[in-house]
C-alpha cells in the first residue's frame, strides 16, 4: 500500500486544529482519518505522529489505564502546529 505521507500529516493536523487546545485520544484521531479514507496500521500512524512531534507541531500523552498494563495516548497540536494549518509556517513535507 502507497501511503501519501505528505497529505496524511496535513489531514492529522487538521484534525487536531479543531480540538485545539485540547488533547483528542489516540483512538478518535484514528477513527477521524478513517472516517476520510485514510488508513493506517500502527507502524505508520506512530511514523506520521512522531515525524510531526520531532518538528515540534504536535504533543504526545499518555495517561495508565486503571486496572491494567495499558496506556491511553492522545495528542494535541502545538502553537507551531497550528501556525502551520493557518498558514503562518509552511513545511513542503506536509500537504495542508
Amino acid at each position: 500500500m502507497d501511503i501519501d505521507y505528505p497529505f496524511v500529516k496535513g489531514r492529522v493536523l487538521k484534525v487536531l486544529v479543531d480540538q485545539y487546545p485540547e488533547f483528542l485520544a489516540r483512538s478518535l484521531l484514528i477513527r477521524a482519518l478513517d472516517l476520510e479514507g485514510i488508513r493506517l496500521g500502527d507502524h505508520e500512524f506512530n511514523g506520521v505522529v512522531t515525524y510531526l512531534r520531532d518538528k515540534g507541531y504536535v504533543e504526545f500523552r499518555t495517561k495508565p489505564i486503571p486496572g491494567g498494563k495499558d496506556k491511553l495516548y492522545s495528542f494535541r497540536l502545538t502553537p507551531a502546529g497550528v501556525d502551520l494549518v493557518e498558514g503562518i509556517e509552511s513545511d513542503e513535507a506536509i500537504e495542508l
